[in-house]
């Protein structure tokens, strides 16, 4: 994990980025859920744990801010910005915290906070959930992001939120969090330089702002949509990391494979739909929908092609 985590950094880097908004690590509860392919915890949240640390030091390494997701308790898609998840204390720090706890021991630069209802308060602008994570899973060196559109008043900066993603609903523009704050400018004790100075916190432990090969938001533009950042070393790689991740749960037998007879062929059977499952790849609709996925590729934010 930490080897291609390194190499995703690279290639992140080499496109002018210098944050990656992942790792992504929340517990599966629901089978349907449709983000579960992007979470590294699986079931397991040890399992979560040990992947989360390698990949947030790996891809900070090569000087991208890691931003861990979906705090907290984000378990499904459907009716995501509605459901309310009830969980109880000790639950939430055995079971759905370790992973995100484990960012945090590796050093995360920052956190986003999820689309759902947390006991009837929205996770972005909950107090509460800001001070488990600060007070109780120790996130001081960091900011807080939100997930796209999951602020919903210019209060979610008292409770916690520094950054408003992508920022065009004007909850955080600074008039109206002068309001929020009390305050009618940006002094650098008040609110919003708060705000700012844990993003900049943050962005300069992962040294984010070194060395960059573009100005963010200005330059970056060539890079991004031409730039090749992959390489023959990393494709194998990636075809390493994945041949690894296959577990067999119970070997009767039936590894390593044998040829009948020893010099005759080996056939293996694939059986199930998904071995002929439709490629969104093979769409140029699907491929211009950013939102469209298929058997092996999630919809969405985290859509990769291969």
């Amino acid at each position: 994990t930490r080897e291609f985590a390194s190499a995703l950094g690279r290639e992140f880097r080499a496109k002018g980025a210098n944050v990656i908004l992942g790792p992504s690590v929340n517990v599966h509860r629901v089978a349907r859920n449709g983000r579960n392919a992007e979470y590294l915890s699986g079931e397991e949240p040890r399992l979560g744990e040990v992947l989360v640390a390698a990949y947030v030091q790996g891809v900070q390494s090569e000087k991208v801010a890691a931003v861990v997701k979906h705090y907290a308790l984000n378990n499904q898609e459907t009716h995501r910005a509605t459901v309310d998840v009830e969980v109880d204390e000790r639950t939430r720090r055995e079971v759905y915290y370790p992973p995100f706890e484990a960012a945090v021991r590796a050093g995360v630069a920052s956190f986003m906070c999820s689309y759902n209802l947390v006991d009837g308060e929205h996770a972005c602008g909950s107090e509460a959930l800001s001070s488990e994570l600060r007070d109780g899973l120790g996130f001081a060196d960091g900011w807080m992001m939100s997930d796209w559109w999951a602020v919903h008043s210019s209060d979610a900066a008292r409770g916690g939120v520094d950054q408003n993603m992508p920022g065009n609903d004007g909850w955080f523009d600074l008039y109206r969090l002068g309001g929020a704050s009390g305050e009618s400018d940006s002094r650098p004790h008040g609110l919003v330089g708060q705000m700012a100075e844990r993003v900049v916190r943050g962005a300069l432990a992962a040294d984010a702002y070194d060395a960059m090969p573009c100005h963010v938001g200005c330059d970056c533009g060539p890079l991004m949509m031409d730039g090749v950042s992959t390489s023959a070393e990393h494709r194998a790689l990636a075809r390493r990391a994945a041949a690894s991740s296959v577990v067999l749960l119970k070997n009767e037998g039936v590894l390593p494979l044998q040829r009948d007879p020893p010099a005759g062929r080996l056939r293996i059977a694939l059986l199930g739909s998904a071995c002929a499952a439709p490629s969104a790849w093979q769409s140029r609709a699907a491929r211009e929908d950013w939102a469209a996925g298929d058997y092996y590729t999630v919809g969405g934010s985290g859509r990769v092609f291969f």
